[in-house]
């Protein structure tokens, strides 16, 4: 983005000033009245270069602060969590960006985040990536969606499949609609690895299913095709 600098060369003189001099009679006090108006004039040139400075100073720290702003540094973050081999991937006029796991960053410039939302602004606006939390003010600037409920972090999916019951439902219910779903993708690909017997536990399996009206239904018919193999 280019900035011109502008510099103002003339200001109206003050109206006051004016009027002040057209009232003064030439032809009394004679020359006490010639340096008097001499006096104002210079008082008002004084004036003028002094709201020409400010008027000026002003434009360049204007240009100055909007200059710093576009060099900012700005985060992307990544709520999304990809199969293998899978990436979101988006492009700016300087470079290529790709993400796989939930919570990964990039840093960018403001200017080039700028051509970034341009061009990719579906991303942002599915809630796939987001700025960061020191960037809150760039949302609202860009006209983003902002997630209506809590965002999950890091800790909390991995954490998932060890929480109790109660504290696996006030978390479903609370998270943004793009980590409900980022949820249930967890618990379904954590079954069938099965590395952790919790993704197995069919009281949690159960809750999510009629949570996520019927998402979990398939691993549902699993599990019970898995018991009646096991019987037979």
């Amino acid at each position: 983005m280019a900035f011109t600098k502008k510099t103002v060369t003339k200001v109206e003189k003050s109206k006051e000033v004016e009027n002040l001099i057209e009232t003064i009679p030439a032809e009394e006090n004679g020359n006490d009245v010639e340096l008097l108006k001499k006096q104002l004039i210079s008082t008002q040139n004084q004036l003028d270069e002094l709201r020409a400075l400010i008027v000026n100073n002003s434009q360049k720290h204007e240009s100055t602060t909007n200059a710093d702003s576009m060099d900012r540094w700005c985060t992307i973050v990544h709520l999304e969590d990809r199969a293998e081999g899978l990436y979101t991937i988006f492009r700016s006029s300087l470079m290529e960006y790709r993400f796989c796991f939930f919570g990964e960053t990039r840093k960018v410039r403001r200017a080039e985040l700028d051509d970034i939302i341009s061009k990719n602004r579906k991303w942002f606006e599915r809630l796939v990536v987001t700025l960061g939390a020191d960037d809150s003010d760039l949302i609202e600037e860009y006209g983003l969606p902002k997630a209506d409920k809590v965002i999950l972090h890091q800790n909390q999916l991995t954490r998932l499949p060890a929480l109790s019951l109660e504290d696996l439902k006030k978390l479903y219910e609370k998270v943004c609609d793009t980590h409900k779903q980022l949820m249930i993708r967890k618990w379904v690909t954590g079954y069938y690895e099965n590395k952790d017997g919790n993704y197995r536990n069919l009281n949690k399996v159960n809750l999510l299913n009629d949570l996520s009206n019927g998402a979990m239904s398939h691993i549902l018919d699993d599990m019970t095709e898995q018991k009646r193999i096991k019987r037979s």
